[in-house]
């Protein structure tokens, strides 16, 4: 279950704000799914470093943001949450150039797949994976 949900090739969309109106009805997989082929997306605006959004309390969501094959130029942009239950991200090596800025996620238990290409991260706050990324 996802927030948003985006088909094959979606492009050029941007995604800002976001709150949960009612505690604990977070979706479990992901904040977004990007499919196959998604371009130019971007999303930002959710939660503030002084108040990050919660992302529950029970089945927390597991990701802010989840990418399939081949998606280009994303911009992800201040981006604030807590309790997550797997970490901010994750993305398969055929997608490029994703650009994280100021995006934070849970310090405890957040670690990320990056096996991204040219992906840069910029005042990030999260635990990155121990394993080699190729």
């Amino acid at each position: 279950m996802y927030v948003w949900n985006l088909l094959s090739n979606t492009i050029n969309s941007t995604f800002s704000g976001l709150t949960m109106p009612v505690t604990n009805t977070q979706p479990y997989t992901a904040l977004m799914i990007g499919a196959t082929g998604c371009a130019n997306i971007k999303i930002r605006n959710i939660g503030t470093r002084v108040a990050p959004m919660s992302m529950g309390s029970v089945n927390n969501t597991g990701l802010i943001y989840t990418v399939g094959t081949g998606c280009t130029d994303w911009k992800i942009q201040r981006v604030y949450v807590e309790t997550t239950r797997t970490g901010i991200m994750t993305g398969d090596n055929s997608c490029t150039r994703f650009t994280e800025e100021n995006v934070f996620g849970d310090y405890a238990d957040a670690v990320d797949v990056m096996a991204i290409l040219n992906m840069q991260r910029k005042g990030m706050g999260g635990t990155g994976a121990l394993t080699a990324q190729v």
